[in-house]
């Protein structure tokens, strides 16, 4: 049970900090392109 838990838990690890770099990459690229297609039209926070 133990290599099974190891093994489970090392896989949710590395799937956020997967998840949390390709979110941040996608939301830094968007933005790019959307302040290049439409620049003024959304507001910056």
């Amino acid at each position: 049970m133990l290599p099974t838990l190891f093994i489970a838990a090392a896989a949710t690890i590395l799937g956020v900090i997967a998840s949390r770099r390709i979110g941040f990459s996608m939301a830094r690229t968007s933005s790019r392109l959307i302040w290049l297609i439409r620049p003024g039209s959304i507001a910056p926070r």
